[in-house]
């Protein structure tokens, strides 16, 4: 798998976690003696399984990053460098 194709499946994963989550508390939150309309205990098992697909994805990109090169550096310290950069740049963006 290429490193574009990971970053697109995590955005993808990372919007089904956030639905998944979304739809635990909605079905948490229920009238008492009212019934959820999604099974609480399937929607976990559904959260775990994209958690660990997740996890495992976001390893798999740090390592690739760690190893593959960019301006003679690694990509993980390019990140790194791109990261500190815009932190600076939104700090002093807020004195104006």
């Amino acid at each position: 798998m290429k490193l574009a194709e990971a970053l697109i499946e995590r955005a993808d994963l990372k919007t089904k976690i956030s639905q998944i989550e979304r739809r635990m508390e909605t079905n948490t939150k229920v009238q008492e003696g009212d019934e959820p309309a999604e099974s609480i205990d399937m929607l976990i098992l559904q959260y775990e399984s994209l958690m660990d697909d997740l996890e495992n994805l976001i390893i798999r990109i740090n390592k690739t990053n760690s190893t593959a090169l960019f301006d003679d550096r690694t990509m993980a310290e390019a990140i790194g460098q791109r990261d500190n950069l815009k932190s600076k740049i939104r700090s002093y963006m807020n004195l104006r």
